[in-house]
């Protein structure tokens, strides 16, 4: 962590006298930090004992103590730092973290207790970074299925798209999680809606061309009503291409049993 306080007085014209009190203070708060990455939770609390105000304050691009332990799945310097006056949504404010929070990085690991501790503690659920992502994103791609299930479970949207359309349901089926794509479905994502960028992808696309089979399964079985012709035939493609032919098969008789029974749209209706 940047001594960026010190600098920040120094530049300014502050006097010796608060620059070195400053020092002391920026000493503490990297002794914290040092705690905080070693796990050491008595030392972390004789810290916070004596200087409360660690807790609030931030290290280099706005980044907090309580991202640091959060990441690193310490539940008990986690809940002293919240205890102590830590601001739970506090995000990272510029850098290649900008927009990230402290439930964002223990979803993104999967600490599901830690993730637990800060919905409970006032976390803000769909809190966006700067490229769109929300911490339920996240824990989608990762497959923490406990961890996707607290976040649907505390109001999580499930709809939320990222700057190229990616969905946590988009993420989980190119990843592979079989069962937090049927927890997605049920909590009412859209299988649907296409991605922006590359355009048009679907998640049963991408599901083919990763060869996913049982995703592609899930997704046909919770499937609407009517399938697309243009959306099942590029998601044979796919299948193709990734030479999956067992998901070829799977993806021409799903399209063959809803031609006959007439649920079969050949093409997109106008808009």
């Amino acid at each position: 962590m940047t001594r960026y306080i010190l600098t920040l007085l120094l530049a300014t014209g502050a006097s010796g006298v608060l620059a070195m009190e400053e020092k002391v203070a920026v000493s503490s708060f990297d002794k914290l930090l040092s705690a905080i990455e070693k796990n050491k939770v008595e030392e972390a609390e004789k810290l916070l004992d004596t200087d409360p105000s660690l807790s609030r304050q931030t290290g280099k691009f706005g980044g907090t103590l309580l991202i640091s332990a959060a990441s690193r799945g310490n539940y008990a310097i986690a809940k002293m730092l919240i205890n102590k006056g830590a601001a739970v949504d506090r995000q990272f404010t510029h850098g290649e973290h900008k927009g990230m929070t402290a439930l964002y990085f223990a979803a993104a690991a999967g600490h599901i207790d830690v993730v637990k501790l800060l919905i409970e503690a006032g976390a803000a659920v769909d809190t966006q970074e700067s490229g769109g992502n929300t911490a339920l994103n996240n824990a989608a791609q990762n497959g923490h299925t406990d961890t996707v299930q607290t976040l649907i479970g505390a109001g999580a949207d499930v709809t939320i798209q990222d700057v190229t359309g990616n969905t946590a349901l988009f993420r989980a089926a190119q990843s592979g999680h079989t069962d937090i794509v049927q927890s997605l479905i049920e909590a009412g994502a859209d299988m649907n809606k296409p991605l922006i960028k590359p355009k048009g992808m679907t998640p049963l696309m991408v599901a083919a061309n990763q060869s996913h089979k049982e995703i592609v399964l899930v997704l046909l079985g919770n499937g609407q009503e009517v399938l697309d012709l243009r959306d099942v035939s590029a998601a044979h493609t796919m299948a193709q291409i990734a030479r999956a032919k067992e998901i070829e098969k799977i993806l021409l008789d799903e399209f063959h049993k809803r031609l006959l029974l007439g649920k079969v749209e050949v093409e997109k209706p106008s808009k």
